[in-house]
């Protein structure tokens, strides 16, 4: 038996606004010891390829194409070798179905039999119980079934789809057939949910046999199927590709989740019921709040007195925020917008990025920390008379600096070498990066593992725009 891992890493993550949004979407941000979810993702399925029935080392990551760069980056933060990762670009996001019938299509071409989807939003804390949970559900999934990990409720949570199982019909310690999915429910629905040990959540964390759930495909969601067969066929697959790019016609698939469309009618589906794994799903504000309760993290520039259930979260590097004796309320901080929200509508913050989209406010989509192909650009304070920026150059890249730009340039961490015509400069941390008035700088990031890092100065009213061109060494 064969199995492989896709990580699909395409969602928008609009519900975290304002820390996430489209030009950096919540799996990119970093949230546990300076990693994101995507990385974390990543570290938990190079675990899991470690196991015998994983003969695929490789690690399949299914996202939109314009989150390439900052993908490739990632990896390179955490020491995997791009060699080792074989990346599925969509030119549009299509929600789950079409990507789950790529991703079994791609199996079915390289022979795996069973494939586990990982989505980013997931943080599971004992990850070590949680591989031996996939290593025993995967052996069952391979005489023909779709499985799908169900959490054991530690409370009653109305921000997470259930699972009803049939508890008189075990197929083994712990794996049951499906009942019926529910959506979120009500507050009082949950309660019951959460009192008849019947019900259990949703994880989203999918293990599917490639032959079963193509074949359901052609039964229950055939048009969508047919499409994606068809741009299938405009693909050509050597023995060792590291990247796939979907081809223009992927815009025209129908637009829906792998959970209304397959697993929720097919009869082929069950569930393995995990217990005490640590598991969050981070989708919102609220269950941000649950992961920093469960990993005891401190915010900075915070000051608070009474405050009750409260999240808040700062992330202006030079902003204080006090607050006192506030009850069920997120308040989320960055440089250039706040969110103050009751805990109990945090789920309308979707709504509410959608409302400033028609209003065309750039807030809404376009985050601070600007993305380039190899760099990304945090604009940290700016007056009437200087603008201080801190620039972070990925590995492997380089940026060409205007001279006219900026008036002090230092090292903040990492090492580099600065090119100034035919001179060429080593740039450590702590150091100053030299200027010639009247010539471009060029400075390259040498590291292998680790970004260059800058804080950039320039007074005002020289402020040149655009003056920063990006490129890949």
């Amino acid at each position: 038996m064969s199995a492989a891992i896709f990580i699909f890493s395409g969602g928008g993550g609009l519900r975290l606004w304002p820390s996430s949004r489209e030009n950096l979407p919540k799996q990119f941000l970093k949230i546990s010891n300076s990693l994101s979810t995507f990385q974390i993702s990543i570290l938990r399925a190079i675990k899991l390829t470690a196991k015998p029935d994983f003969q695929n080392e490789k690690i399949f990551i299914i996202t939109n194409i314009k989150y390439k760069f900052i993908s490739e980056n990632q990896i390179k933060e955490i020491g995997i070798n791009l060699k080792n990762i074989m990346f599925i670009f969509e030119p549009a996001s299509k929600n789950t179905l079409p990507s789950a019938i790529i991703a079994c299509l791609v199996a079915k071409k390289y022979k795996i039999e069973n494939i586990i989807i990982f989505s980013c939003d997931n943080y599971i804390s004992d990850e070590n119980l949680f591989i031996k949970y996939i290593v025993k559900l995967s052996s069952f999934i391979k005489t023909g079934y779709l499985g799908i990990f169900g959490i054991k409720p530690t409370s009653a949570n109305t921000g997470y789809g259930y699972i009803e199982i049939d508890s008189n019909n075990a197929i083994q310690e712990s794996i049951y057939k499906v009942k019926k999915f529910i959506e979120k429910p009500r507050q009082e629905v949950a309660n019951g949910y959460f009192n008849s040990g019947k019900y259990f959540w949703n994880s989203g964390i999918f293990i599917l046999n490639v032959s079963c759930f193509l074949e359901e495909c052609t039964q229950l969601e055939k048009y969508i199927f047919e499409q994606c067969c068809g741009l299938f066929k405009e693909i050509i697959l050597n023995d060792n590709p590291t990247q796939i790019i979907l081809p223009d016609s992927f815009n025209n698939v129908l637009c829906k989740s792998i959970d209304h469309g397959i697993i929720e009618k097919s009869s082929k589906v069950i569930t393995y019921l995990c217990e005490e794994i640590g598991w969050i799903d981070i989708g919102d504000w609220n269950s941000f709040y649950q992961y920093h309760q469960f990993n005891n993290d401190k915010n900075n520039n915070i000051i608070e007195l009474g405050n009750t259930n409260c999240h808040i979260q700062n992330n202006h590097s030079s902003l204080l925020l006090s607050t006192i004796d506030l009850q069920d309320i997120n308040i989320i901080i960055e440089q250039d917008a706040i969110l103050v929200v009751n805990k109990n509508s945090s789920y309308k913050v979707k709504q509410l990025v959608e409302k400033m989209t028609k209003l065309q406010i750039t807030q809404a989509n376009i985050h601070p920390n600007k993305l380039n192909s190899g760099s990304q650009i945090m604009n940290m304070l700016e007056t009437s008379k200087y603008k201080i920026s801190e620039i972070t150059i990925f590995v492997g890249c380089f940026f060409i600096l205007n001279s006219k730009s900026f008036d002090y340039c230092k090292i903040i961490s990492g090492e580099g070498e600065a090119i100034i015509g035919k001179k060429r400069f080593k740039i450590l941390e702590g150091k100053d990066v030299p200027k010639n008035k009247n010539k471009e700088c060029k400075i390259v990031n040498l590291s292998k593992n680790k970004n260059l890092v800058l804080l950039k100065m320039q007074c005002k009213p020289i402020l040149i725009k655009n003056e920063i061109t990006i490129n890949q060494s």
